[in-house]
């Protein structure tokens, strides 16, 4: 009896270390999809697909950076995005650069940053590979950190404050698209309020909310879209909303408008809240 229950301890130990270990190498098997990116062509867009050894067969370069959301100086590895630009595309033909997420985050970064800065999509950090298991818990939220992570060096190039900007540091990169003029976030900007106060809302909303919320069918989808938000919201629950929306509905997980720098506040929640009405108008209720 003793001898069968150490045979079904063994089984079980031995079963749990291939789930585990089956789970820990999924990105790492080989043709198994990890990055989709898209480019525009003359009739119609095409794609290409990559698994995590063609992404590295690529070239890996090395990066030190201060992430912003552990907080330290970590080091990577990973393929440089202008190098993935021009193995790609006739890259004079592209104005930005539109990255998808896991949980449909996106962010869209202009290709003269990506050339100009060495940018990487990071396939290791501190010389390992992600682990599928690997998150980042924020609120509620579990975000799956790998197998690509953008980051950028903003530790040699301190006054570009783009690359030090939280939100352009993304995990879970799954696919990009090449963007030329007009494309993605260049509809909502195409155009602009005559108010001074609606247009910087404009552009906050472009830099800060776009990657969760959708304007004219452009950005993410992690949030709601907001065209129409004003006609059924007034203006003071939207201020309030932004500036601390867990104070609001304590379930949100949008991150309060302070957390965008040390500079913000109150007049960048007004500035977005007239852009906000500026696009759509109507019955509002509180």
């Amino acid at each position: 009896m003793r001898i069968f229950r150490l045979i079904c301890v063994l089984l079980f130990c031995f079963c749990a270390l291939y789930v585990i270990g089956g789970s820990i190498d999924a990105f790492q098997k080989k043709g198994q999809t990890v990055l989709k990116v898209s480019w525009p062509s003359r009739d119609a867009r095409k794609s290409k697909s990559f698994d995590l050894d063609s992404v590295e067969e690529m070239g890996l370069t090395n990066l030190t950076g201060q992430d912003p959301h552990f907080n330290k100086q970590l080091n990577y590895s990973g393929i440089l995005v202008s190098k993935l630009i021009s193995s790609i595309s006739d890259s004079d033909k592209i104005e930005r650069l539109r990255f998808y997420a896991a949980d449909d985050y996106q962010v869209e970064i202009p290709v003269d940053l990506l050339k100009r800065y060495p940018v990487l999509l990071a396939t290791r950090i501190e010389g390992k590979r992600w682990n599928e298991g690997d998150v980042w818990l924020f609120g509620p939220d579990r975000i799956n950190l790998g197998p690509l992570y953008l980051v950028f060096p903003n530790i040699d190039y301190k006054d570009e404050k783009d690359l030090s900007y939280v939100g352009n540091w993304i995990f879970s990169v799954k696919s990009i698209d090449l963007l030329q003029s007009g494309e993605g976030l260049a509809k909502v900007t195409t155009s602009h309020p005559a108010d001074e106060r609606a247009r910087q809302g404009m552009e906050l909303f472009v830099k800060h909310c776009s990657h969760c919320h959708q304007i004219f069918s452009q950005g993410g989808k992690k949030g709601p879209a907001l065209d129409k938000i004003a006609a059924s919201r007034s203006a003071d629950y939207l201020k309030r909303y932004i500036i601390d929306p867990q104070a609001v509905v304590p379930a949100a997980t949008m991150p309060r408008v302070s957390e965008w720098g040390p500079n913000f506040g109150e007049q960048e929640a007004d500035a977005i809240v007239a852009y906000l009405e500026y696009l759509g108008a109507g019955k509002k209720k509180d």
